[in-house]
């Protein structure tokens, strides 16, 4: 996590307990540990990894969500 902030620096990453945030786990459907969803500005998912995800998947994922937000504000 420590180099995909490094790398994104303008993207909010946060780590959940599932254990402590039942919540979450219903709201992303998390099934599997780890779990990686990356949320649009207005918090709607765009993308979910069940299990762990590279960095490199994890940026590609995030640069979509830019581009189709992009997009959106321009529509």
């Amino acid at each position: 996590m420590g180099r995909l902030r490094e790398l994104i620096e303008d993207v909010d990453i946060r780590e959940l307990d599932v254990a402590a945030n039942q919540r979450a786990v219903r709201t992303y459907r998390v099934m599997t540990l780890p779990t990686t969803v990356v949320l649009d500005r207005r918090g709607s998912m765009t993308a979910v990894n069940a299990g762990f995800a590279t960095e490199s998947v994890l940026r590609d994922q995030v640069e979509a969500t830019r581009a189709s937000s992009a997009q959106a504000a321009v529509a």
